[in-house]
């Protein structure tokens, strides 16, 4: 048994569980990270079905689009470090060149980027409530 600083016995059961209990809950009680919608690279035209995505420290919400040529091909959701928002690069997807551009917002499901009409916020609750009942 180890003496706490008043003298009284501590057993090690205590110094074990807080431990335990740290390495399982770091991250909440470190920070509050992003959350943002994923979908994997789609076509451009084409529905996906989003998942949730929680973003590293330094990393935000975005949009990556796909263009070919002056072209609109492809779009993806996510997250991405913050030197990366707004900027261009390229890739190549099935032997094509593509540029890739990442818009980037902060705020939970801000990357939601829905054309549909309502309030803002009625899409993340609404995304809320289906990832509660699944």
């Amino acid at each position: 048994m180890n003496t706490s600083p008043s003298g009284r016995s501590v057993p090690a059961f205590y110094h074990v569980s807080l431990c335990v209990l740290l390495l399982h809950f770091p991250v909440p009680l470190q920070c509050q990270n992003l959350l943002c919608f994923y979908c994997p690279l789609q076509p451009l035209n084409s529905t996906c079905t989003h998942s949730v995505s929680e973003c590293r420290p330094r990393e935000q919400c975005t949009r990556a689009e796909f263009v070919y040529g002056r072209y609109a091909a492809f779009y993806s959701k996510g997250c991405a470090e913050q030197r990366d928002c707004g900027r261009e690069r390229s890739a190549r997807i099935r032997g094509a060149d593509f540029t890739v551009t990442y818009a980037c917002c902060q705020g939970d499901y801000c990357n939601a980027a829905c054309s549909c009409s309502g309030p803002a916020w009625l899409l993340p609750l609404v995304a809320l409530v289906i990832l509660t009942i699944c």
